[in-house]
């Protein structure tokens, strides 16, 4: 199972690439309104996906169940080491239970977003939201453990 510390990471490491993606989009010319209006949904799709993510790890912080607490302890307090050790063979045990799992990293669903941006068909976002279905779905198979 994925830690509360690496959730939180997590999280802002999506919500710096959703930046960077808001950048470049309002950065990119629209010389026609129809550009202009796709851009603006496309500004506002990025700009709800990182409230999402702000309001998660908010949460994470807030820590009103304790369990990021426990962790922090877990992992600084005198037996450190046997914690590591621990978490290591829990993950080994998970990779020679699925040795074939596969978890898409983060930044193929945002260099997908941008080749969408500069080809804008159809088909193209057609793909874009399949590819956001299928890597949601392999990364959550990845923390469930």
């Amino acid at each position: 199972m994925e830690t509360i510390l690496e959730q939180q990471r997590r999280y802002h490491e999506e919500k710096e690439r959703l930046m960077d993606v808001m950048t470049k989009e309002m950065m990119a010319k629209k010389p026609t309104l129809r550009e202009q209006i796709n851009s603006d949904h496309r500004a506002r799709a990025v700009l709800d996906r990182y409230m999402d993510v702000s309001s998660n790890a908010r949460d994470l912080y807030e820590d009103k169940d304790g369990l990021r607490k426990e962790e922090l302890n877990a992992i600084s307090g005198p037996n450190e080491f046997s914690e590591f050790y621990n978490r290591l063979k829990f993950i080994k045990e998970f990779h020679r239970k699925h040795p074939n799992e596969i978890c898409v990293p983060m930044s193929v669903e945002f260099d997908e977003l941008l080749k969408s941006r500069e080809n804008p068909s159809e088909e193209a976002q057609k793909t874009l939201s399949l590819r956001k279905i299928n890597i949601t779905v392999l990364c959550i198979g990845m923390r469930v453990m």
